[in-house]
């Protein structure tokens, strides 16, 4: 047997050992943009009024497009732990949050989005907070679909009577 012939051979488990992982690897599942129906959202027509812009991507992963938050040529990346403290430095006004999200949740995560980031938001004292799906056009935010706005969120809940005593 040549050597040629006895490296190739080395090969083998090692190819099958890579196929067979890649055969059996979990593959994500996130529908492709143009299989997500977000035609009953209205479109946000109000960029003028947002204070403040952030494409959410996950936790460890959310960049300020308003104010800019670049560092020289690059985003500046922050995360659920450090966003508080940046908006309260960086937006002297507070009254409207846009958050951009992706196509990569489901509808009980991104409830859970909603409600986490609207406390976070509050925290810095905004009055609205609109959550818009990302678009194809980068660093447009009209135009988008809005998911959800705390302004009209609560028009929606049932109102609670509280019964008073005589």
């Amino acid at each position: 047997m040549s050597m040629k012939s006895y490296k190739i051979l080395q090969l083998v488990p090692v190819l099958a050992l890579l196929f067979a992982t890649a055969c059996t690897s979990p593959k994500p599942d996130p529908k492709p943009m143009n299989q997500v129906d977000d035609s009953h959202c209205a479109p946000f027509t109000d960029a003028k009024s947002a204070n403040l812009v952030l494409e959410y991507y996950r936790p460890d992963t959310i960049y300020m497009k308003r104010p800019d938050a670049h560092e020289g040529p690059f985003l500046t990346i922050f995360t659920t732990n450090n966003i508080a403290s940046e908006v309260k430095r960086r937006v002297p006004q507070h009254d409207c949050a846009a958050i951009v999200l992706g196509y990569i949740y489901t509808p009980e995560q991104e409830q859970t989005l909603f409600k986490n980031w609207e406390g976070i938001m509050r925290d810095c004292g905004f009055q609205r907070v609109v959550f818009l799906r990302a678009g194809r056009h980068p660093g447009k935010i009209d135009g988008l679909p809005v998911l959800h706005d705390s302004a009209i969120a609560g028009l929606n809940e049932p109102v609670k009577l509280v019964a008073r005593n005589n």
